[in-house]
Protein backbone atom coordinates (compact mmCIF):
# COMPACT_ATOMS: atom_id res chain seq x y z
CA UNK A 1 0.00 0.00 0.00
CA UNK A 2 2.92 2.65 1.10
CA UNK A 3 4.00 1.91 -3.14
CA UNK A 4 1.16 2.35 -4.43
CA UNK A 5 -0.15 6.47 -5.12
CA UNK A 6 -3.51 5.62 -4.72
CA UNK A 7 -3.17 4.16 -0.73
CA UNK A 8 -0.26 6.78 0.26
CA UNK A 9 -2.75 9.08 2.10
CA UNK A 10 -4.00 6.18 3.83
CA UNK A 11 -2.75 5.08 7.62
CA UNK A 12 -3.75 3.71 10.21
CA UNK A 13 -4.70 6.37 12.80
CA UNK A 14 -5.29 4.36 16.79
CA UNK A 15 -4.57 4.85 20.32
CA UNK A 16 -1.40 4.47 21.81
CA UNK A 17 0.26 2.23 24.34
CA UNK A 18 2.87 3.26 27.03
CA UNK A 19 5.21 1.65 24.28
CA UNK A 20 3.72 3.67 21.56
CA UNK A 21 4.31 6.47 23.75
CA UNK A 22 8.25 5.22 24.23
CA UNK A 23 9.00 5.03 20.43
CA UNK A 24 7.45 8.28 20.30
CA UNK A 25 9.70 9.88 22.55
CA UNK A 26 12.70 8.16 20.89
CA UNK A 27 11.88 9.42 17.70
CA UNK A 28 11.76 12.82 18.72
CA UNK A 29 15.07 12.52 20.70
CA UNK A 30 16.64 10.78 17.43
CA UNK A 31 15.30 14.36 15.49
CA UNK A 32 16.84 16.62 17.78
CA UNK A 33 20.46 14.96 17.66
CA UNK A 34 20.38 14.56 14.11
CA UNK A 35 22.19 16.89 12.20
CA UNK A 36 19.26 17.53 9.42
CA UNK A 37 16.78 16.82 11.98
CA UNK A 38 15.17 20.26 11.80
CA UNK A 39 14.40 19.73 8.50
CA UNK A 40 11.76 16.61 9.24
CA UNK A 41 8.39 16.93 11.62
CA UNK A 42 6.54 14.70 13.25
CA UNK A 43 2.85 14.90 12.23
CA UNK A 44 0.15 14.44 14.93
CA UNK A 45 -0.50 10.85 13.14
CA UNK A 46 2.78 9.59 13.60
CA UNK A 47 4.44 10.05 10.40
CA UNK A 48 7.95 11.81 9.67
CA UNK A 49 7.43 14.53 6.85
CA UNK A 50 9.85 16.76 5.74
CA UNK A 51 9.70 20.15 5.54
CA UNK A 52 9.54 21.92 2.44
CA UNK A 53 9.80 25.66 1.36
CA UNK A 54 6.03 25.44 -0.59
CA UNK A 55 4.66 23.74 2.72
CA UNK A 56 4.30 20.43 0.05
CA UNK A 57 5.29 18.09 2.86
CA UNK A 58 7.10 14.80 1.33
CA UNK A 59 6.68 11.55 3.21
CA UNK A 60 9.22 9.75 5.26
CA UNK A 61 8.47 6.04 5.12
CA UNK A 62 8.50 5.88 9.03
CA UNK A 63 5.03 5.19 9.93
CA UNK A 64 4.40 5.57 13.82
CA UNK A 65 0.71 5.50 15.09
CA UNK A 66 -0.15 8.32 17.20
CA UNK A 67 -3.30 9.90 18.35
CA UNK A 68 -4.02 13.65 19.52
CA UNK A 69 -0.71 14.84 21.67
CA UNK A 70 -2.97 17.74 23.42
CA UNK A 71 -6.37 18.29 24.88
CA UNK A 72 -8.41 21.19 25.97
CA UNK A 73 -7.35 21.65 29.95
CA UNK A 74 -9.97 20.96 32.24
CA UNK A 75 -8.43 24.66 33.91
CA UNK A 76 -9.30 26.78 30.76
CA UNK A 77 -12.75 26.36 30.25
CA UNK A 78 -14.64 28.80 28.11
CA UNK A 79 -17.91 26.84 27.68
CA UNK A 80 -19.47 23.94 30.00
CA UNK A 81 -22.75 22.37 29.95
CA UNK A 82 -23.85 21.51 33.16
CA UNK A 83 -26.20 18.59 33.68
CA UNK A 84 -28.39 17.60 36.43
CA UNK A 85 -29.82 14.24 37.43
CA UNK A 86 -32.30 13.29 40.00
CA UNK A 87 -31.68 10.00 40.47
CA UNK A 88 -28.11 9.03 40.83
CA UNK A 89 -28.31 5.30 42.15
CA UNK A 90 -27.09 4.19 38.51
CA UNK A 91 -23.86 6.09 38.83
CA UNK A 92 -22.47 5.81 42.51
CA UNK A 93 -21.30 2.56 43.29
CA UNK A 94 -23.93 0.10 43.76
CA UNK A 95 -21.93 -1.75 46.51
CA UNK A 96 -22.55 0.31 49.05
CA UNK A 97 -25.64 0.29 51.13
CA UNK A 98 -26.54 4.37 51.52
CA UNK A 99 -28.09 3.92 54.73
CA UNK A 100 -24.93 2.21 56.29
CA UNK A 101 -21.57 4.37 57.39
CA UNK A 102 -18.38 2.84 57.54
CA UNK A 103 -16.43 3.14 60.94
CA UNK A 104 -13.16 5.10 59.31
CA UNK A 105 -11.70 5.75 62.62
CA UNK A 106 -11.65 1.96 62.98
CA UNK A 107 -9.99 1.03 59.70
CA UNK A 108 -7.57 -2.59 60.80
CA UNK A 109 -4.11 -2.47 60.34
CA UNK A 110 -4.45 -5.52 57.63
CA UNK A 111 -6.47 -3.50 54.89
CA UNK A 112 -5.37 -4.31 52.01
CA UNK A 113 -2.76 -6.73 53.30
CA UNK A 114 -4.09 -9.72 52.40
CA UNK A 115 -1.65 -11.22 49.53
CA UNK A 116 -4.52 -11.93 47.03
CA UNK A 117 -5.51 -7.92 47.02
CA UNK A 118 -2.14 -7.08 47.23
CA UNK A 119 -1.75 -9.28 43.69
CA UNK A 120 -4.97 -7.73 42.05
CA UNK A 121 -3.87 -4.43 42.93
CA UNK A 122 -0.40 -5.07 41.05
CA UNK A 123 -2.97 -6.79 38.43
CA UNK A 124 -4.35 -3.40 37.88
CA UNK A 125 -0.74 -1.27 37.91
CA UNK A 126 0.22 -3.53 34.76
CA UNK A 127 -3.18 -2.92 32.67
CA UNK A 128 -2.47 0.51 33.70
CA UNK A 129 0.80 0.26 31.85
CA UNK A 130 -0.32 -1.41 28.67
CA UNK A 131 -3.39 0.06 28.60
CA UNK A 132 -4.52 2.31 25.06
CA UNK A 133 -5.14 5.60 25.28
CA UNK A 134 -8.44 5.68 24.51
CA UNK A 135 -11.61 6.96 27.35
CA UNK A 136 -13.42 3.80 27.93
CA UNK A 137 -9.82 1.97 29.03
CA UNK A 138 -9.30 4.77 31.18
CA UNK A 139 -13.02 4.59 32.73
CA UNK A 140 -12.71 0.59 33.05
CA UNK A 141 -9.59 0.84 35.19
CA UNK A 142 -10.80 3.94 37.18
CA UNK A 143 -13.75 1.58 37.28
CA UNK A 144 -12.00 -1.90 38.99
CA UNK A 145 -9.85 0.02 41.06
CA UNK A 146 -13.07 1.73 42.73
CA UNK A 147 -14.92 -2.24 42.77
CA UNK A 148 -11.60 -3.41 44.42
CA UNK A 149 -11.80 -0.34 47.40
CA UNK A 150 -15.27 -0.49 48.08
CA UNK A 151 -14.97 -4.26 48.06
CA UNK A 152 -12.34 -4.55 50.80
CA UNK A 153 -14.22 -1.50 52.84
CA UNK A 154 -17.03 -3.82 52.93
CA UNK A 155 -14.70 -6.82 53.86
CA UNK A 156 -12.98 -4.89 56.41
CA UNK A 157 -13.88 -1.67 58.05
CA UNK A 158 -16.42 -2.36 60.33
CA UNK A 159 -20.09 -0.18 59.60
CA UNK A 160 -23.13 1.31 61.30
CA UNK A 161 -26.75 1.80 60.63
CA UNK A 162 -27.11 5.69 59.77
CA UNK A 163 -30.89 5.13 58.70
CA UNK A 164 -33.29 7.94 59.82
CA UNK A 165 -35.57 5.14 61.40
CA UNK A 166 -32.45 4.32 64.17
CA UNK A 167 -30.56 7.81 64.14
CA UNK A 168 -30.61 8.42 67.82
CA UNK A 169 -31.40 12.18 69.06
CA UNK A 170 -28.28 13.76 69.87
CA UNK A 171 -27.32 14.76 73.34
CA UNK A 172 -25.07 17.86 74.32
CA UNK A 173 -21.84 16.07 75.57
CA UNK A 174 -20.31 17.55 78.82
CA UNK A 175 -16.62 17.45 78.55
CA UNK A 176 -16.04 18.35 82.53
CA UNK A 177 -17.49 15.17 83.53
CA UNK A 178 -15.30 13.38 85.89
CA UNK A 179 -15.20 10.42 88.07
CA UNK A 180 -16.36 12.19 91.12
CA UNK A 181 -19.40 13.43 89.23
CA UNK A 182 -20.22 10.04 88.07
CA UNK A 183 -19.92 8.85 92.00
CA UNK A 184 -22.37 11.43 93.46
CA UNK A 185 -24.71 11.02 90.65
CA UNK A 186 -24.93 7.04 91.63
CA UNK A 187 -25.12 8.23 95.34
CA UNK A 188 -28.13 10.48 93.68
CA UNK A 189 -29.67 8.15 92.18
CA UNK A 190 -29.74 5.28 94.82
CA UNK A 191 -31.06 7.77 97.49
CA UNK A 192 -33.63 8.85 95.01
CA UNK A 193 -34.54 4.82 94.29
CA UNK A 194 -34.86 4.60 98.28
CA UNK A 195 -36.98 7.06 98.69
CA UNK A 196 -39.61 6.60 95.94
CA UNK A 197 -39.81 2.62 96.29
CA UNK A 198 -40.39 3.16 100.39
CA UNK A 199 -43.69 3.08 101.55
CA UNK A 200 -43.55 2.81 105.62
CA UNK A 201 -43.85 5.22 108.73
CA UNK A 202 -43.71 9.13 107.54
CA UNK A 203 -40.89 9.62 109.72
CA UNK A 204 -38.50 6.86 107.74
CA UNK A 205 -39.68 8.74 104.55
CA UNK A 206 -39.10 12.09 105.75
CA UNK A 207 -35.31 11.42 106.43
CA UNK A 208 -35.17 9.36 103.34
CA UNK A 209 -36.32 12.35 101.19
CA UNK A 210 -34.04 14.65 103.32
CA UNK A 211 -31.23 12.29 102.32
CA UNK A 212 -31.99 12.85 98.98
CA UNK A 213 -32.30 16.19 98.64
CA UNK A 214 -28.71 16.43 100.09
CA UNK A 215 -27.27 14.43 97.76
CA UNK A 216 -29.09 15.80 94.89
CA UNK A 217 -27.53 19.83 96.20
CA UNK A 218 -24.26 17.83 96.60
CA UNK A 219 -24.51 16.76 93.20
CA UNK A 220 -25.56 20.02 91.81
CA UNK A 221 -23.14 22.26 93.72
CA UNK A 222 -20.37 20.14 92.21
CA UNK A 223 -21.80 19.73 88.55
CA UNK A 224 -21.83 23.72 88.86
CA UNK A 225 -18.24 24.16 89.89
CA UNK A 226 -17.00 21.93 87.22
CA UNK A 227 -18.38 23.24 84.53
CA UNK A 228 -17.69 26.74 85.57
CA UNK A 229 -13.99 25.51 85.81
CA UNK A 230 -14.02 24.23 82.79
CA UNK A 231 -15.53 27.24 80.95
CA UNK A 232 -12.80 29.30 82.52
CA UNK A 233 -10.24 26.99 81.23
CA UNK A 234 -11.13 27.42 77.88
CA UNK A 235 -11.36 30.65 77.52
CA UNK A 236 -7.82 30.89 78.76
CA UNK A 237 -6.76 27.87 76.43
CA UNK A 238 -8.37 30.48 73.04
CA UNK A 239 -6.82 33.54 74.83
CA UNK A 240 -3.22 31.95 74.99
CA UNK A 241 -4.08 30.10 71.73
CA UNK A 242 -1.01 30.39 69.31
CA UNK A 243 -2.22 33.04 66.13
CA UNK A 244 -0.64 31.29 63.79
CA UNK A 245 -2.91 28.20 63.30
CA UNK A 246 -6.39 29.15 63.05
CA UNK A 247 -7.73 26.21 62.49
CA UNK A 248 -7.11 25.09 65.92
CA UNK A 249 -9.12 28.41 66.71
CA UNK A 250 -11.78 27.85 64.55
CA UNK A 251 -12.15 24.21 65.95
CA UNK A 252 -12.31 25.54 69.67
CA UNK A 253 -15.01 28.38 68.70
CA UNK A 254 -17.42 25.64 66.64
CA UNK A 255 -17.27 23.19 70.18
CA UNK A 256 -18.77 26.37 71.76
CA UNK A 257 -21.86 26.86 69.46
CA UNK A 258 -24.93 24.63 69.27
CA UNK A 259 -25.46 21.56 66.73
CA UNK A 260 -26.40 22.31 63.41
CA UNK A 261 -29.50 20.64 61.56
CA UNK A 262 -30.77 21.48 58.47
CA UNK A 263 -33.71 19.37 57.13
CA UNK A 264 -34.68 20.35 53.45
CA UNK A 265 -38.54 20.26 53.05
CA UNK A 266 -39.93 17.86 49.90
CA UNK A 267 -42.27 20.03 49.17
CA UNK A 268 -41.97 23.48 46.21
CA UNK A 269 -44.13 25.94 44.94
CA UNK A 270 -45.71 25.63 42.12
CA UNK A 271 -46.42 27.97 38.89
CA UNK A 272 -49.50 29.49 40.46
CA UNK A 273 -48.13 29.70 44.06
CA UNK A 274 -49.57 26.34 45.52
CA UNK A 275 -47.50 23.90 47.53
CA UNK A 276 -46.60 20.81 45.45
CA UNK A 277 -45.36 17.71 47.75
CA UNK A 278 -45.27 14.70 45.26
CA UNK A 279 -42.10 13.73 44.68
CA UNK A 280 -41.73 14.02 41.07
CA UNK A 281 -42.89 17.45 40.97
CA UNK A 282 -40.30 18.60 43.91
CA UNK A 283 -37.49 16.80 42.22
CA UNK A 284 -37.84 18.17 38.82
CA UNK A 285 -38.59 21.86 40.37
CA UNK A 286 -35.20 21.51 41.79
CA UNK A 287 -33.58 20.04 38.56
CA UNK A 288 -34.67 23.09 36.71
CA UNK A 289 -33.84 25.78 38.59
CA UNK A 290 -30.08 24.36 39.73
CA UNK A 291 -30.23 23.60 35.73
CA UNK A 292 -31.07 27.22 34.75
CA UNK A 293 -28.72 28.76 37.13
CA UNK A 294 -25.43 27.63 35.19
CA UNK A 295 -26.81 26.53 31.67
CA UNK A 296 -26.84 30.48 30.19
CA UNK A 297 -29.72 31.46 27.38
CA UNK A 298 -28.04 31.98 24.40
CA UNK A 299 -30.34 33.84 22.86
CA UNK A 300 -29.90 36.54 25.82
CA UNK A 301 -26.57 36.37 27.03
CA UNK A 302 -24.06 38.28 26.45
CA UNK A 303 -21.04 36.39 24.75
CA UNK A 304 -17.42 37.57 23.88
CA UNK A 305 -17.24 35.54 20.32
CA UNK A 306 -14.02 37.68 19.41
CA UNK A 307 -12.36 36.91 22.97
CA UNK A 308 -13.25 32.92 22.39
CA UNK A 309 -11.94 32.84 18.97
CA UNK A 310 -8.67 34.56 19.42
CA UNK A 311 -8.62 31.89 22.71
CA UNK A 312 -8.98 29.12 20.33
CA UNK A 313 -6.40 31.18 17.88
CA UNK A 314 -3.85 31.05 20.50
CA UNK A 315 -4.40 27.42 21.46
CA UNK A 316 -4.16 25.80 17.78
CA UNK A 317 -0.82 27.89 17.84
CA UNK A 318 0.70 26.55 20.72
CA UNK A 319 -0.58 22.95 19.83
CA UNK A 320 1.33 23.43 16.19
CA UNK A 321 4.58 24.36 18.13
CA UNK A 322 4.51 21.16 20.05
CA UNK A 323 3.69 19.32 16.97
CA UNK A 324 7.55 20.07 16.13
CA UNK A 325 10.20 17.68 16.97
CA UNK A 326 12.33 20.51 18.07
CA UNK A 327 9.84 21.39 20.83
CA UNK A 328 11.43 21.29 24.55
CA UNK A 329 9.35 20.64 26.54
CA UNK A 330 9.49 21.87 30.32
CA UNK A 331 11.33 19.61 32.04
CA UNK A 332 9.97 21.29 35.25
CA UNK A 333 6.13 20.83 34.91
CA UNK A 334 6.22 17.81 32.59
CA UNK A 335 8.38 15.15 34.17
CA UNK A 336 7.15 12.10 34.87
CA UNK A 337 4.99 11.90 38.76
CA UNK A 338 7.06 10.52 41.17
CA UNK A 339 5.72 8.39 43.69
CA UNK A 340 7.12 10.67 46.70
CA UNK A 341 4.78 13.55 45.18
CA UNK A 342 1.76 11.50 45.41
CA UNK A 343 2.18 9.97 48.90
CA UNK A 344 2.68 13.44 50.21
CA UNK A 345 -0.69 14.57 48.63
CA UNK A 346 -2.44 11.47 49.78
CA UNK A 347 -0.79 11.38 53.45
CA UNK A 348 -1.50 15.05 53.96
CA UNK A 349 -5.09 15.29 52.95
CA UNK A 350 -7.79 15.36 55.76
CA UNK A 351 -10.12 12.58 57.15
CA UNK A 352 -13.30 13.12 57.99
CA UNK A 353 -13.99 14.92 54.31
CA UNK A 354 -17.22 13.89 52.46
CA UNK A 355 -16.55 11.94 49.42
CA UNK A 356 -17.85 12.35 45.85
CA UNK A 357 -19.55 9.92 43.73
CA UNK A 358 -17.71 6.83 43.75
CA UNK A 359 -18.15 6.41 47.82
CA UNK A 360 -13.94 6.73 47.93
CA UNK A 361 -12.74 8.85 51.44
CA UNK A 362 -9.52 9.65 51.59
CA UNK A 363 -9.19 7.20 54.75
CA UNK A 364 -8.55 4.25 52.62
CA UNK A 365 -6.41 5.84 50.12
CA UNK A 366 -3.15 6.01 52.64
CA UNK A 367 -2.19 2.42 52.17
CA UNK A 368 1.26 2.09 49.94
CA UNK A 369 -0.59 -0.63 47.90
CA UNK A 370 -3.27 2.01 47.29
CA UNK A 371 -0.54 4.91 46.54
CA UNK A 372 1.15 2.83 44.10
CA UNK A 373 -1.92 2.12 42.05
CA UNK A 374 -2.95 5.92 42.09
CA UNK A 375 0.73 6.75 41.24
CA UNK A 376 0.12 4.69 37.62
CA UNK A 377 -3.22 5.81 37.44
CA UNK A 378 -1.91 9.94 37.68
CA UNK A 379 0.87 8.95 35.38
CA UNK A 380 -1.69 7.52 32.67
CA UNK A 381 -3.63 10.66 32.94
CA UNK A 382 -1.06 12.63 33.04
CA UNK A 383 0.35 11.47 29.77
CA UNK A 384 -2.93 10.95 27.99
CA UNK A 385 -5.08 13.84 29.22
CA UNK A 386 -7.64 11.68 29.56
CA UNK A 387 -9.72 11.53 32.87
CA UNK A 388 -12.29 9.06 34.17
CA UNK A 389 -15.61 10.05 33.06
CA UNK A 390 -17.11 9.73 36.54
CA UNK A 391 -15.14 12.69 37.50
CA UNK A 392 -16.84 15.06 35.76
CA UNK A 393 -19.72 14.25 38.13
CA UNK A 394 -20.37 15.69 41.37
CA UNK A 395 -22.95 15.48 44.25
CA UNK A 396 -24.57 18.57 44.95
CA UNK A 397 -25.53 19.23 48.61
CA UNK A 398 -27.98 22.25 48.65
CA UNK A 399 -27.27 24.87 51.88
CA UNK A 400 -29.42 27.24 52.72
CA UNK A 401 -28.35 30.60 52.08
CA UNK A 402 -30.32 32.21 55.04
CA UNK A 403 -32.15 31.28 57.80
CA UNK A 404 -35.21 33.67 57.29
CA UNK A 405 -35.59 33.12 53.51
CA UNK A 406 -38.17 30.23 52.42
CA UNK A 407 -37.10 26.78 52.50
CA UNK A 408 -39.54 25.72 49.98
CA UNK A 409 -37.64 27.72 46.97
CA UNK A 410 -34.61 25.73 45.59
CA UNK A 411 -33.02 29.10 44.16
CA UNK A 412 -32.41 30.53 48.16
CA UNK A 413 -29.85 27.69 48.54
CA UNK A 414 -26.07 27.58 47.61
CA UNK A 415 -25.45 24.22 45.87
CA UNK A 416 -21.78 22.65 47.12
CA UNK A 417 -20.76 20.31 44.72
CA UNK A 418 -19.40 16.63 46.26
CA UNK A 419 -16.51 15.74 43.90
CA UNK A 420 -14.42 12.58 43.85
CA UNK A 421 -11.49 12.43 46.48
CA UNK A 422 -9.23 10.78 44.23
CA UNK A 423 -10.13 13.59 41.48
CA UNK A 424 -9.01 16.62 43.96
CA UNK A 425 -6.03 14.60 44.72
CA UNK A 426 -4.86 14.52 41.10
CA UNK A 427 -6.02 18.98 40.89
CA UNK A 428 -3.93 18.89 44.48
CA UNK A 429 -0.37 17.78 42.19
CA UNK A 430 -1.41 19.75 38.88
CA UNK A 431 -1.91 22.71 41.33
CA UNK A 432 1.17 21.75 43.94
CA UNK A 433 3.38 21.40 40.02
CA UNK A 434 2.16 24.70 38.71
CA UNK A 435 2.80 26.56 41.97
CA UNK A 436 6.42 25.75 42.58
CA UNK A 437 7.19 26.46 39.41
CA UNK A 438 5.76 29.89 39.55
CA UNK A 439 7.43 30.38 42.82
CA UNK A 440 10.75 29.25 42.07
CA UNK A 441 11.03 31.06 38.73
CA UNK A 442 9.42 34.27 40.51
CA UNK A 443 7.00 34.36 37.62
CA UNK A 444 4.15 36.13 40.09
CA UNK A 445 3.65 39.83 40.61
CA UNK A 446 4.23 40.93 44.02
CA UNK A 447 0.62 42.24 44.30
CA UNK A 448 -0.45 38.98 43.86
CA UNK A 449 -1.29 37.41 47.61
CA UNK A 450 -4.55 35.19 46.83
CA UNK A 451 -4.06 31.22 46.62
CA UNK A 452 -0.08 31.91 47.61
CA UNK A 453 1.22 30.24 50.64
CA UNK A 454 2.18 32.42 53.90
CA UNK A 455 0.69 35.58 52.59
CA UNK A 456 -2.70 37.06 54.12
CA UNK A 457 -4.94 40.51 53.53
CA UNK A 458 -2.19 42.31 55.45
CA UNK A 459 0.42 42.33 53.21
CA UNK A 460 -2.30 42.97 50.03
CA UNK A 461 -2.77 46.04 51.89
CA UNK A 462 0.57 47.02 52.57
CA UNK A 463 1.65 46.06 48.65
CA UNK A 464 -0.73 48.97 47.55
Amino acid sequence: MKTDENYKPVFIQGAKSRIERLIENNVRAILRELPQGNQFRLTGNGRILRKTQNNEDSEVDVPINHSERSKIPDHSILLAEFKTLTNISEYSSSKIDKSKRFRLKSIPNDFFGSDLQKAALQTLIQRIETTRETQSHVDNIYSDLCTLIVDEMNCKIPIYDASRKTRKRHKSSKPFWNEELGQLWNAMRLKEKQFLSFKGRSSTRRRFREEFQHAQKSFDRKLRQCERHYRQSFCLEIDNMVTSNPNDFWDKIKKLGPRKVQNIPMEVYGPNGEILTDDDSVLNRWKTDFHNIYNMDNSTAEFNDNFHSQVLSHKSSLEDCMIDPLYDENPELNTNITIDEIRRLILGAKNGKACGIDSIPYEVLKYESVISVLHSLFQLIFETSIIPSIWRQAIICPILKDKTSDERSPLNYRGISLLSCISKLYSAFINSRLSAYLETNDMLVDEQNGFRAHRSHVKTIFSH
